[in-house]
């Protein structure tokens, strides 16, 4: 397949090796431990976790502005 932009691909060092793991999905779990309910304003025995996903651009490398 060709592109008119080349799409830039996202990935994240392996620790320990000198390649790197190339994302392409990222899920995630809100509510997952109880300050962050009650921040959210929920009762720990309310709703059950949130899931949903993030595109790999949202990834910032450690150390990175």
């Amino acid at each position: 397949m060709s592109f008119v932009n080349t799409p830039h691909q996202i990935s994240i060092p392996i620790e320990g090796q000198d390649t790197s793991f190339l994302v392409h999905r990222v899920f995630c779990i809100g509510r997952n431990y109880k300050k962050h309910i009650a921040e959210m304003g929920y009762q720990d025995s309310e709703t059950p976790f949130v899931y949903f996903m993030k595109p790999p651009e949202a990834i910032v490398n450690s150390g990175s502005e």
